[in-house]
């Protein structure tokens, strides 16, 4: 479930980029807007639901002796920050054993970087949200 929570958050601020950005330049050809506004959600629909995986593996595994209640925000956020890295994470590690021997272009690690800080913070705002609802939820039932 915190998959599906995460991509769904994910994918829209892209969805209301490319709306923005259909408004904006309202002259390009209409394939091109819709041809981004559909893979662009789906890309980062599929980086949210990962990362909510991964955050939902990791959190258990570490902190599977903890209720809601004993956890706290700030090692929650820190979960969820390591599991929006992990896609860029692995791409990072992948390119640099693809370019092993010859730099890597310069761009391409800047932007995975970017998307390591971008997708931290995402990680750890739907992490925190994850926690507050699962907290409102074992209060709604006790």
């Amino acid at each position: 479930m915190t998959a599906v929570l995460w991509a769904i958050v994910w994918a829209l601020p892209s969805v209301l980029l490319v709306m923005s950005h259909a408004l904006r330049f309202g002259d390009r050809p209409r394939s091109d807007v819709v041809g981004i506004g559909v893979l662009l959600p789906l890309f980062l629909a599929t980086f949210g639901a990962i990362g909510g995986a991964t955050f939902g593996a990791v959190l258990t595994a570490a902190e599977h002796r903890r209720t809601f209640d004993e956890l706290t925000t700030r090692r929650v956020a820190g979960w969820g920050a390591l599991g929006g890295m992990a896609v860029p994470l692995v791409t990072l590690v992948a390119a640099a054993f693809r370019f092993q021997g010859t730099p890597p272009e310069v761009d391409a690690l800047a932007i995975i970087a970017l998307a390591c800080v971008v997708f931290a913070g995402l990680g750890a705002g739907c992490s925190t949200a994850t926690l507050a609802l699962a907290r409102r939820g074992t209060t709604a039932v006790a």
